[in-house]
């Protein structure tokens, strides 16, 4: 796969989790803890790539390393952010 599929697919992916988790009600928390816990992503990821054989158990495929591959990326951290940020149809 190129890198503008591997691009549209992470989109897709990161438009899925913040609708997610808008639906649930944890769009704050979720922003907030990317905000506060922003400089130790790459730890976060560097800790899912040694546990994911264990959480293979709980979460499909796939999941775990593409979660993990979204944290090393500051890009993705950002557009995730952007997608959970208030909106002025929120306000509505």
């Amino acid at each position: 796969m190129d890198n503008g599929a591997d691009r549209a697919e992470e989109e897709d992916r990161l438009l899925l989790w913040g609708d997610w988790l808008r639906r649930r009600g944890l769009d704050s928390l979720a922003l907030a803890l990317l905000e506060a816990a922003e400089p130790f992503a790459l730890l976060g990821a560097q800790a899912l790539y040694v546990a994911e054989p264990a959480l293979r158990v709980f979460f499909p495929g796939e999941a775990v390393g593409r979660w993990a591959r979204s944290l090393e990326d500051p890009t993705s951290i950002a557009r995730l952010r952007a997608r959970l940020a208030p909106t002025d149809e929120d306000d509505r």
